[in-house]
């Protein structure tokens, strides 16, 4: 599961969320929580969740992307990491 927050008290809408391993061009299949689809109302309007339909595998690196808004503000981030 990759999350991703904002402060406490501001609201994180999301037009794309995804998660691509090193060297691929297509983005896995995932599941997108935020507070309107979280279906256990555990998550607040500053949190998203994506959750992969499939294990990642081991020591490979991958980039998340999101784009959205914080609190109307457009936000467009993208990090990588490596599994162990």
């Amino acid at each position: 599961m990759i999350i991703a927050s904002v402060r406490v008290n501001q609201t994180l809408t999301v037009s794309e969320f995804s998660l691509t391993p090193a060297g691929g061009t297509a983005a896995l299949k995932a599941i997108l929580l935020t507070s309107a689809t979280d279906p256990n109302k555990m998550l607040s309007s500053n949190v998203v969740a994506l959750i992969p339909d499939a294990p990642l595998a081991a020591k490979t690196t991958y980039t998340a992307k999101l784009v959205g808004t914080n609190n109307g503000q457009p936000i467009n981030k993208t990090w990588s990491f490596t599994t162990q």
